[in-house]
């Protein structure tokens, strides 16, 4: 019997006003970094460096994007209706209220900290996490407005690529999953997507988070 192929996945969030983040997983709090990783924090840096020498202005908006994906890449947008439209949209909207208005929340969006890694505290704090997510979903629309657009690229070789776009805040969002041979395809159109949107000199200048996004993409 053959085995399954490995299905992989990846997530990069960025914009204009919106959050870039990178998590490193199963390292200890502490821990002294071992000598592979050391090497592999050396070379990413180098290639960081080299990265940001390389871009240049050239930007477009995101509306010549969301027609980029389309004509290059088939890309079709997703029905406001779909369960993985809402799935996206409630995760980003839910993103950005923690960051730019926590105070909708109230108490309730001040979570307690679990006081042991113990099974007990932890999906303590797990139901927390859920009761803040079902109050923001509850939170009227015009309370916090987002303009949020989804679109589908799907390759042969069992990958998929979804992109999130929030217009008025100028957020682009990939996240992609497959195979192995697709993911490969997938990074370099999710690349190729970052930089048709581009930055602009003031992004530059700047160091603004559409510029930090970029940076973050291509060194990936």
């Amino acid at each position: 019997m053959k085995k399954a192929k490995r299905v992989q996945a990846v997530s990069i969030i960025g914009g204009a006003d919106g959050p870039t983040s990178v998590f490193l997983v199963g390292r200890k709090s502490g821990a002294k970094p071992s000598l592979k990783q050391r090497v592999e924090q050396y070379l990413y840096k180098r290639k960081k460096a080299r990265v940001k020498r390389s871009i240049t202005a050239s930007s477009h908006t995101l509306e010549e994007t969301c027609q980029y994906m389309i004509k290059r890449y088939a890309a079709r947008e997703v029905p406001k209706k779909n369960r993985k439209y809402q799935q996206e949209y409630h995760s980003l909207r839910e993103s950005m209220i923690l960051r730019e208005k926590p105070e909708l929340l109230g108490e309730a969006g001040k979570l307690q900290k679990p006081k042991a890694m113990d099974e007990a505290s932890l999906r303590e704090f797990w139901a927390q996490m859920e009761k803040r997510s079902e109050l923001i979903k509850a939170l009227p629309d015009d309370m916090f407005p987002m303009d949020i657009w989804l679109y589908q690229i799907h390759l042969r070789e069992r990958g998929e690529l979804f992109v999130t776009i929030e217009k008025t805040r100028g957020i682009l969002a990939c996240s992609y999953s497959g195979s192995k041979k697709a993911m490969k395809a997938l990074k370099l159109i999710v690349r190729d997507i970052s930089l048709y949107y581009g930055v602009t000199e003031k992004d530059i200048r700047e160091k603004t988070e559409r510029y930090q996004s970029l940076v973050t993409t291509l060194s990936s």
